[in-house]
């Protein structure tokens, strides 16, 4: 547990640090080894048998995490889980679909156009799934060491904690109302001139 949860939080800080200096080709990478070890968390957390598994180097798939978590009291949705690793995932390749778009150059027939500024729907994106990483990671930890923390609070931590979820949920939709305005507004206008490949129609 030590050593999985400094491992998440050095990917989750790297992640912030990539969302803040623009580079979101580098925060789906980042963010997918944070889920996977958050998650290995949560599952040893629950079933320690896994830790010890690992430890002596066993392989435990992500369909193992999801089907031995499903009925922990932490977990709110194993079809959540398995969208965001999903989602996590295709950016994290670049033959997938979520390969962001960053040029160079002015646009001719040999090179791509200006780079454009920080997107504010991919930045918004990223800061609302940071979030939610960085919500079950501090429930998670704080789970594992629930026992130091005093009176019954340490008992009764998972409930306490999952009623955080209503207020945290709430930002979620707020954002996701902004980001989906966002949307609608870039979808309203055409592409800046000199952004994409300057081919004509004849040479493809």
């Amino acid at each position: 547990m030590r050593d999985l949860s400094c491992d998440a939080f050095e990917f989750l800080y790297e992640a912030r640090r990539a969302v803040a200096e623009n580079r979101p080709s580098v925060v789906f990478p980042a963010m997918r080894r944070a889920f996977e070890s958050i998650s290995l968390c949560h599952l040893f957390m629950v079933k320690p048998e896994f830790a010890r598994k690992w430890s002596k180097g066993g392989t435990i798939s992500n369909a193992d995490v999801r089907k031995h978590l499903e009925h922990d009291p932490m977990t709110e949705s194993v079809d959540q889980i398995r969208d965001v690793y999903k989602h996590f995932s295709r950016g994290a390749h670049p033959n997938r679909t979520q390969v962001p778009y960053m040029f160079l150059g002015e646009g001719n027939r040999f090179t791509l156009g200006a780079i454009p500024p920080i997107d504010p729907f991919e930045l918004g994106s990223h800061v609302r799934d940071l979030m939610q990483l960085c919500y079950w990671y501090i429930g998670v930890f704080c789970n594992f060491c629930r026992e130091s923390l005093p009176g019954p609070t340490g008992r009764r931590f998972a409930a306490e904690f999952l009623n955080l979820t209503p207020r945290l949920m709430r930002l979620r939709v707020a954002l996701d109302e902004q980001l989906a305005e966002i949307q609608e507004k870039r979808f309203g206008q055409a592409r800046p001139e000199g952004i994409g490949p300057a081919f004509s129609n004849d040479e493809g």
